[in-house]
């Protein structure tokens, strides 16, 4: 696959989601645990200098630079989502991208390439063994996106069909990640790990392909094998999904944009609740119960009435609905704005109060949807102080494929993001040079721009 190979609109897709990646891992420099690994980044590095370092303004090794920009990716809850397999294949795959292309000072369109390799990669993999991969408790974003990070890397080297066949070998036996407990579980101690997971399966891929042109060899039939990656990962997997319309259709075109800062499983009841406001002039003085129906990961592991810490909030449907509730896309414009906005607001009386009056149920029909469709779907029933009850169901919440942020609001997105590490004229460089990757001779014209 060239750049020649890519139709516009893949092309396209793969520049909204580059501009996407850049903008939420950028803002990740104040996560606990950004603070972690670039404390390890400073003391292990080894001198290296060769990959940018997103908002820090320093550079790493390629591996250590791909390890904190995969991992930053995933932390403010703004990454990119992919239904079938739940998976943000964004974090890892542009941040293995990034970091091997400016090493190799490579054109903009063979990093465009490549990223398109990386999601067709890991979402294929994906296909195959998923829904049940996920269910069983494996993070999709750790397991399935090193094989994203490792085609990437491998297509920016240049690697022939045996090559990328080892280099998967190779990472297929390092992938991993588990959730490591349910969704109501110690859940703030948990985040820590949850945000390492993409910045491994991006460290994974990148030491895979780098072992691989160094003359490192493993069994190639790593995914078909009887004790390969699918039979083992999954308890039903179907090869058949991983190679399904290769090459007429890509897989990049299936990934969603996240609006809000929240859990993406959170979305359709976000939705749900502003659509309702906006029909029947419903707001946070006149409602008496709000009622989530979902499926049972929502029902269960987003029921948080006292999310606590800088993650909490972002994994609470009653946090997030009685902040849409009070402040509407205002308030859940000023959470993408301001990193401290959903801690203020947490501590506040209008906040806590409406936030008794939401209540999750659980929805087996919509848990059906789930399992066998892959839809994040919810209905939101609000009762009011009249005694009246208004419903609305949200199959595709905004950002999804079939509902996606127009050209506008993804900029708005990246200029919100941006801009509070960045200059406002550094932030439209960006969008400018991003939109016109294919006319760059090295990819170092984009990455110069990404240090504050």
């Amino acid at each position: 696959m060239d750049y020649e190979g890519l139709s516009p609109e893949v092309a396209g897709k793969a520049k909204r989601l580059i501009l996407d990646y850049l903008g939420y891992a950028m803002v990740a420099v104040n996560e606990p645990t950004a603070h972690v690994l670039s404390k390890f980044i400073t003391k292990y590095n080894g001198g290296a200098r060769e990959s940018t370092v997103l908002g820090y303004g320093t550079k790493a090794s390629c591996l250590n630079a791909a390890l904190i920009n995969g991992a930053m990716g995933h932390m403010c809850e703004m990454d990119d989502t992919h239904r079938q397999t739940g998976s943000h294949p964004g974090d890892s795959t542009i941040a293995s991208a990034l970091a091997v292309a400016e090493k190799e000072r490579v054109s903009g369109r063979q990093f465009l390439v490549a990223v398109v390799a990386g999601y067709e990669a890991a979402l294929r993999v994906g296909a195959g063994i998923c829904p049940p991969h996920y269910l069983k408790g494996w993070h999709t974003t750790g397991t399935i996106c090193t094989f994203g990070a490792a085609a990437a890397a491998g297509k920016i080297l240049g690697f022939d069909a045996d090559q990328m066949e080892n280099t998967l070998g190779l990472v297929g036996v390092q992938a991993a990640g588990m959730f490591g407990s349910t969704p109501s579980e110690k859940r703030e101690m948990t985040f820590m790990t949850k945000d390492l997971r993409p910045g491994k399966a991006a460290y994974t891929g990148v030491l895979s392909a780098i072992l691989t042109q160094m003359g490192l060899t493993c069994n190639p039939g790593i995914l078909e094998g009887e004790k390969g990656f699918c039979a083992l990962y999954s308890d039903k997997s179907d090869l058949g999904k991983i190679t399904e319309g290769m090459g007429e259709r890509f897989k990049i075109m299936e990934v969603a944009h996240k609006p809000y800062s929240a859990c993406r499983f959170i979305h359709p009841a976000i939705d749900a609740t502003l659509q309702l406001m906006d029909k029947h002039k419903i707001t946070k003085d006149n409602v008496k119960r709000v009622t989530v129906e979902s499926y049972r990961y929502v029902a269960i592991g987003m029921d948080n009435m006292n999310p606590v810490g800088t993650y909490g909030p972002r994994f609470s449907i009653q946090f997030q609905l009685a902040l849409t509730l009070t402040e509407g896309r205002t308030g859940l414009r000023k959470v993408i704005a301001d990193e401290n906005y959903s801690l203020e607001r947490l501590k506040t009386p209008t906040i806590k109060a409406i936030m008794q009056k939401v209540k999750t149920v659980y929805n087996p029909d919509l848990d059906k949807e789930w399992n066998e469709q892959s839809l994040y779907s919810s209905t939101v029933k609000i009762e009011t102080e009249d005694g009246k009850e208004y419903s609305q169901y949200v199959k595709y919440p905004k950002g999804e494929p079939e509902n996606d942020l127009t050209t506008e609001e993804l900029n708005e997105k990246f200029k919100m993001l941006s801009t509070r590490i960045l200059t406002e004229r550094r932030t439209n460089k960006i969008i400018e040079t991003v939109n016109k990757l294919e006319k760059i001779k090295d990819i170092r014209k984009l990455t110069q721009l990404l240090i504050p």
